[in-house]
């Protein structure tokens, strides 16, 4: 919870915008069809749609309110309204989470085994920052939980019932993202291993396995119909999202893709040492063969995958971080009764307590730091700088949503893609429409200066920059530069005036850079 608020009213995250939005059209059209699939996050859209008709409801029944336009225009205003009650939504998903993790390293281990993974999983700093955002992926993690909890029914009482439910919680994980699908191969391996031990009759149990995957797709296509009733879009949107290109998050190879997750995101989220607990936990979940059964058909397949992709990001480790913290659990259990096995004393009994502070602590330590990265946020610090430099009446080029700073008269124009550089207090005032935004944007995963249609540069006319992507591009000059083409012509003759860079532990975001920029001349792409 701490710095839920992070941002705010500025949007630092570009893609929560994009689930707010489109719960928003849903009103505005009288539409249940969410127009947008990439993820497909129907769920996600759906939930937020809900939060906003509580949002407005109380504020309603207080008088802030008189109707839903008067709402709407103060979103639009303020987003802060609907985006903290959002993000506290997932917060809460992320703590349910933490007691599914603690649910499954129980019956799987130990009650013991599923404290220590409960508390991995509460401190793991990637776990909570992305616990904070409006995303599909914490709620995603939260339904392949509860799927793979009914699958640990199916290995133990073998009833239809328990296949269903876990094929009902694929089906919803599946319409929140895509990948989550390969969660169904969790009761698929369990249901064959028991036909593969004679522990139950083979037709009964494939039918069951069957009865199973069938209740995921009805599921699914009863939570998200339009993935059928508007199946153009669904597809279009799905194959946008395959980006093999993304500043800042483009792979170097499978290789280095591996290298990059183990050696530093996963690694940095539970420590060295807790790596090499999970190590010893993985060891033994082949003694303890209902934990393997259970937990790697998914893991493996889903890191797999995972590591072959053209893009990295930090958030698809989001699945992978419950079963990290049940394998740490049992591996810290098995180290403590093997400790305790040779010692004697009332000591042994600290055993456990002492090897999983010697995770947590670490972990509390990073948390912190996390934290002041959220409230210090190089971009705020640029809102902050402008405040006091630049003069009234200024027109200013942004490349993040800076709603700290519609107050102040400024022009503020946005790059928008295909159209340019948008005036975009007009277009708040109107309350754009998503739609209108992506077909600004084309099949532009990033919006900035330097995916801004080169004929249109000339719209980016200000008087003064505050860029936040011109670095990252700097960075991989060789693989975007017609992007950088863009911002040498938009700073020919400018002047850096201010720069904020990020700095571990105690400022976030990317280095950001202000300039004041030259008139005089007009303005040509590549």
């Amino acid at each position: 919870m701490h710095h839920i608020d992070f941002g705010l009213p500025a949007l630092l995250d570009p893609d929560e915008p994009m689930f707010v939005m489109g719960s928003i059209r849903l009103f505005r059209d009288h539409t249940l069809n969410p127009g947008w699939f990439g993820h497909p996050g129907t769920t996600t859209i759906y939930v937020v749609a809900i939060i906003e008709i509580i949002a407005f409801g109380f504020g309603w029944l207080l008088g802030w309110y008189p109707d839903a336009a008067a709402f709407s225009h103060a979103v639009y205003a303020n987003p802060a309204i609907l985006f903290l009650p959002a993000r506290l939504f997932f917060v809460a998903c992320s703590v349910f989470s933490i007691w599914l993790t603690y649910r499954l390293g129980s019956r799987l281990f130990c009650p013991a085994a599923g404290v220590v993974a409960a508390l991995m999983l509460a401190v793991n700093p990637v776990n909570i920052v992305w616990s904070q955002v409006i995303r599909t992926d914490i709620q995603a993690t939260m339904f392949m939980l509860l799927s793979i909890l009914a699958a640990v029914d199916c290995l133990e009482r073998g009833q239809l019932r328990s296949y269903l439910w876990a094929g009902a919680w694929a089906g919803l994980a599946c319409v929140t993202k895509w990948p989550m699908v390969l969660v169904a191969s969790t009761f698929v391996c369990v249901g064959l291993v028991r036909i593969a031990r004679r522990e139950t009759d083979a037709r009964r149990e494939l039918a069951y396995i069957v009865a199973g995957l069938a209740c995921a797709a009805i599921v699914a296509l009863a939570t998200s119909p339009y993935l059928l009733l508007d199946y153009h879009r669904a597809i279009s949107d799905a194959i946008g999202e395959a980006q093999t290109k993304h500043v800042g998050a483009t792979s170097s190879g499978v290789l280095a893709n591996i290298r990059w997750y183990f050696g530093s995101v996963l690694t940095g989220s539970v420590t060295w040492l807790g790596m090499l607990f999970a190590m010893i936990g993985l060891a033994t979940i082949f003694y303890v063969r209902r934990g393997a059964v259970v937990l790697l058909p998914f893991t493996l397949i889903y890191l797999v995958i995972m590591l072959t992709q053209a893009l990295i990001w930090v958030r698809w480790v989001l699945p992978v971080l419950p079963v990290l913290a049940i394998l740490i659990g049992a591996g810290v259990i098995v180290v403590a009764k093997g400790i305790a096995t040779r010692g004697r004393g009332r000591w042994v009994q600290a055993v456990a307590p002492a090897l999983t502070l010697a995770v947590l602590v670490p972990l509390l330590w990073a948390d912190a730091g996390q934290a002041r990265e959220r409230a210090n946020d190089t971009r705020l610090q640029a809102s902050a700088w402008a405040r006091a430099h630049i003069p009234d009446g200024s027109s200013i080029v942004l490349e993040h949503l800076a709603f700290d700073l519609i107050d102040r008269n400024w022009q503020f124009m946005i790059p928008a893609g295909r159209p340019g550089c948008v005036n975009a207090l007009k277009y708040l005032k109107r309350q754009v429409r998503y739609t209108t935004i992506e077909k600004w944007r084309g099949a532009n995963a990033v919006v900035d200066v330097g995916t801004t249609d080169p004929g249109r540069l000339e719209t980016c006319r200000a008087d003064f920059a505050i860029l936040s992507h011109y670095a990252r591009y700097r960075d991989e000059a060789e693989s975007f530069s017609s992007e950088l083409q863009n911002y040498r012509s938009l700073l020919e003759g400018a002047t850096l005036v201010a720069r904020f860079d990020p700095v571990p532990a105690r400022i976030g975001g990317p280095a950001v850079e202000v300039y004041r920029l030259s008139r005089r001349k007009s303005l040509t792409g590549p």
